[in-house]
């Protein structure tokens, strides 16, 4: 095996070799720019430790104005960092409180914004760098000016130089299990139908189990998650649970058994699962070279015809009572049992939840780059 290779294997898409290799350039030529260029300690060490932190400790993912916008977040709330760590550096009782309560804040600021939360290390060491090197009022303006020279070199660096493509670890994983749900739906139709055996949907079922297996693997095997700065993926990452939920509703209920009756307002439902999850499933593949935008299309089928089965069970729930238990009889007229009616229901609510995010991920590809900005999360 030749050494590239090997190292295609170890490393896919040679993202570490990238990050690798940027900081291997950009460090020492910043902290020689800032030793002998500029004359001044406090930027050379800052720009250089500030291009480790920005372009080895933050994975920046997504399209070019994505990472750039995620560059100039960590730039702004770094400077921050680096200003408030000089102020107490002195004071070495205030310096550890601070450290702690900055700490504690930084590690779990994914609860309030996702931005951040994949770049914990890097704010983390903003913080501990000038905490630990005791500096005056008037070294604040050189610190944060070595900051904001590292983090425009690592903006250039991430947008322009040797740019990795954009990934999303959760998107094909979760379009394979979307695809296969749909499989399973369509399978117990053609049960119903007798056109399938029970023993062919059971293998339509393992298929499915080991498809969300390997998203759920692939989402616990992220060291932060979201998994990057992208407000796309950090929607998707709510897919996973979504996706997790559809399969307890459908492991829980009993199966559709052969040759059953099962009324046309069910089927509907069941259908309109199936056109739901397979748009979804598309628009998810679609999603890094352009949405297609059927995403509330899929909804709004869905949504007419859950509506309807909600009307047939509302009259079969209020003379169910007179029947014999186990079935409506003949005359009920929509479907032999009110199971299948909420089976069909439960898995269509959480169908409809799949569809919602992935369309709000579509909104946040759409969105302006301004929007980007200044919005948050749709």
């Amino acid at each position: 095996m030749s050494p590239l290779s090997w190292l295609r294997r170890h490393d896919p898409g040679l993202r570490a070799l990238r990050r690798a290799g940027r900081v291997a350039i950009v460090m020492p030529l910043l902290f020689a720019f800032g030793a002998r260029v500029v004359g001044n300690a406090d930027v050379a060490t800052f720009a250089a430790f500030g291009s480790f932190a920005l372009l080895l400790l933050v994975d920046v993912n997504g399209s070019r104005s994505e990472r750039v916008l995620g560059i100039a977040w960590l730039a702004v709330v770094g400077s921050l960092l680096v200003g408030l760590a000089t102020v107490v550096s002195r004071q070495p009782v205030l310096a550890a409180l601070t450290m702690a309560v900055v700490g504690c804040v930084v590690l779990f600021v994914g609860v309030v914004s996702s931005e951040l939360a994949g770049a914990s290390t890097a704010l983390l060491l903003a913080f501990v760098l000038p905490v630990a090197t005791p500096g005056p009022l008037e070294s604040i303006p050189w610190r944060m000016a070595g900051w904001l020279l590292a983090a425009a070199v690592a903006a250039v660096a991430v947008a322009f130089w040797w740019p990795a493509p954009p990934r999303s670890p959760l998107r094909g994983p979760s379009a394979r299990t979307c695809r296969l749900f749909a499989e399973r739906l369509v399978a117990d139709r053609r049960v119903a139908a007798g056109e399938l055996t029970g023993a062919e949907r059971d293998e339509v079922s393992d298929r499915l189990r080991s498809a969300y297996t390997g998203l759920r693997d692939a989402f616990y095997a992220t060291p932060n998650r979201p998994t990057d700065l992208g407000t796309s993926s950090r929607i998707l990452v709510r897919l996973v649970d979504e996706l997790g939920w559809l399969l307890t509703v459908d492991e829980q209920s009993p199966p559709v058994g052969p040759a059953q009756r099962v009324d046309a307002r069910v089927v509907a439902v069941w259908d309109a699962s199936v056109g739901a999850l397979q748009v979804a499933a598309d628009e998810l593949d679609a999603m890094s070279h352009g949405a297609l935008g059927r995403a509330d299309d899929g909804e709004a089928r869905l949504r007419e015809a859950l509506d309807a089965l909600r009307q047939a069970v509302d009259v079969l729930e209020s003379s169910a009572e007179d029947l014999p238990l186990g079935g409506l009889g003949e005359d009920a007229g929509a479907v032999d049992a009110l199971e299948p009616t909420f089976r069909a229901q439960e898995v269509a609510f959480a169908v409809m939840e799949v569809t919602r995010n992935v369309a709000r991920a579509l909104q946040a590809e759409r969105r302006p780059w301004l929007r980007r900005v200044l919005g948050r999360d749709p």
